[in-house]
This record gives C-alpha cells, sequence and structure tokens, in this order.
C-alpha cells in the first residue's frame, strides 16, 4: 500500500461514515489504521531507488552514494553498471543551521518612521 493508496481509503471510508452518520468504537478501527500505516511503511523501506532518486530522498549527492556503494557502505541491490539501493538503507543527510542568529539591520543614517 502506498501513501497516496492509505490516504484515499481512510477519507473514503472517513466521508462515506460522515454521510450515513456511523459511529464506530475508536479501538479496532484504530487497529486498523496502524495496521494500514504498518504496511505502508513497510513498503516505502523495501523500495528499491536508483542513485538520482536516492539523492532526492537523502540529501546526499548521487555521486556520493555511489561512492557508498562502491566502498561497501551502501549494499548494491541492481546490477555493477546501474546500481540501485533500498529506500530504508539510506544515510540522512544532518540539516545544516546558521551558527548564529541572523539580523536584519536597516540602513546606516537612515531611521523608520521619522519624516521632516
Amino acid at each position: 500500500m502506498t501513501r497516496l493508496e492509505f490516504r484515499q481509503k481512510w477519507e473514503a471510508r472517513r466521508d462515506e461514515w460522515s454521510r450515513r452518520g456511523i459511529s464506530a468504537p475508536v479501538g479496532p478501527l484504530l487497529d486498523e489504521v496502524l495496521t494500514d500505516l504498518d504496511s505502508v511503511t513497510r513498503d516505502e523501506g523495501t523500495e528499491l531507488l536508483t542513485l538520482t532518486q536516492a539523492a532526492i530522498r537523502s540529501g546526499y549527492s548521487a555521486d556520493s552514494l555511489g561512492r557508498m556503494v562502491r566502498t561497501g557502505q551502501l549494499t548494491n541491490r541492481g546490477r555493477k553498471n546501474a546500481p540501485r539501493v533500498r529506500a530504508a538503507d539510506l544515510p540522512r543527510k544532518p540539516l545544516r543551521y546558521p551558527a548564529r542568529p541572523l539580523h536584519v539591520r536597516s540602513a546606516p543614517g537612515r531611521q523608520r518612521g521619522r519624516h521632516e
């Protein structure tokens, strides 16, 4: 099951139940939702990606991922000249934040709000 299928299924069920005025016990309903969510998560992790697709998801360049495949840091699940990597195996590049907050200052000699 994909994320889109998951969303469509539960939106359709919500809309149908709203139209019919159906209310259901929460426990069994949430069990079904969580089972579907597990299915989505499991399916996404096993997806095989090209290096270009993997680069978009991971934040690393395709060249860096190719190097990781060649050195054995990532397992090549494709062919030698057409590598594929499993989505669940991808490293995640940490987000970069500025070392200190950026401050916006007005230009020197100019003051706001004063008209002469």
